[in-house]
């Protein structure tokens, strides 16, 4: 089982966008940021899902239960 927890962030400055992630796997933590192109911060929270998800896949392919986690 997995955890997976997802967050963006808009820099309204500038207008850029990250995103984190955090995974939690037998009590381990894995930390992850991207920088990402979004056109908002609606926008944003949904490319951080997407990276969070291609991550387990990649990491985790036979991996049969997530939890996910997002605001």
């Amino acid at each position: 089982m997995n955890k997976k927890y997802t967050d963006a962030a808009t820099n309204q400055k500038n207008h850029t966008f990250a995103a984190g992630i955090l995974i939690v796997k037998n009590q381990q933590q894995t930390q992850l940021k991207y920088e990402i192109s979004a056109t908002d911060n609606h926008e944003a929270e949904f490319i951080a899902a997407i990276h969070g998800f291609n991550y387990l896949i990649e990491n985790f392919p036979d991996e049969d239960l997530v939890f996910f986690y997002s605001d």
